[in-house]
């Protein structure tokens, strides 16, 4: 995130609070720890729920599926800089 330091005034990305929310069938399935662990920086949170879509796909082998249910996930992430105090 080049730049954003300089403008929101922060001496290390880890003060950025990165707020993940993702919608997906099955959602007691997600392993929360891996989904934080691809963020690099930031305090992190993760919010999981019921939702997304379960479509009709095709099983690749390739890929070890089990069955042909193709799931989507619905994602928004967002990034807060807490405001200095003056």
């Amino acid at each position: 995130m080049p730049g954003i330091w300089e403008v929101a005034g922060l001496d290390h990305p880890d003060q950025m609070i990165v707020e993940v929310k993702v919608a997906v069938p099955y959602s007691e399935r997600v392993r929360q720890d891996e989904v934080l662990s691809v963020l690099p920086f930031g305090q992190k949170s993760l919010t999981v729920e019921s939702g997304g879509m379960s479509v009709p796909g095709r099983a690749i082998a390739e890929l070890n599926d089990k069955n042909d249910e193709m799931l989507i996930a619905v994602a928004a992430v967002t990034v807060l800089i807490e405001e200095a105090e003056s």
